[in-house]
């Protein structure tokens, strides 16, 4: 079988939290018949899924175990017809929950100009913190940000 998989959007998560990408497989020996994908996280299997045999993106999803150590973490993706077995494998990032991080993501192809909006990711656990406040300094000036 042949497999193919796009990375997640995001690079950081928590624990707990569910992790989803795209990803296609095919055997063309198979016809209609289902394809088996597993994945792997950090060296445990997380997710099992039956998929159709095409070379159509599908979305496969898993959980970070609750309890995941803050860390950079391997993950697996593998597809069976039965016999034969392709792998893919990727890495995320885990970050501590107890602890509000802020993480700039840019997309490194791509050249940013003044008045661009950049995007980030706040990890915030909400049942921990109620009031929150976000500031973001370039070169010594205080950019507002605004909440989604």
């Amino acid at each position: 079988p042949k497999l193919y998989v796009l990375p997640p959007e995001y690079v950081y998560y928590i624990s707990d939290s569910e992790v989803s990408f795209l990803a296609s497989a095919y055997d063309e020996d198979l016809g209609d018949k289902q394809l088996t994908a597993k994945v792997f996280f950090n060296n445990e299997e997380v997710a099992t899924q039956e998929i159709a045999n095409s070379k159509e993106l599908k979305t496969i999803k898993f959980k970070v175990p609750s309890n995941t150590a803050a860390g950079q973490y391997q993950v697996k993706v593998t597809i069976t017809d039965g016999k034969k077995i392709a792998t893919k494998r990727f890495i995320i990032v885990i970050q501590d929950n107890t602890v509000l991080t802020t993480a700039f993501e840019p997309l490194i192809n791509k050249t940013y100009n003044k008045g661009d909006k950049l995007n980030f990711t706040a990890v915030i656990n909400a049942q921990i913190q109620t009031l929150i406040t976000n500031s973001v300094f370039h070169s010594s000036i205080m950019i507002k940000l605004r909440r989604q």
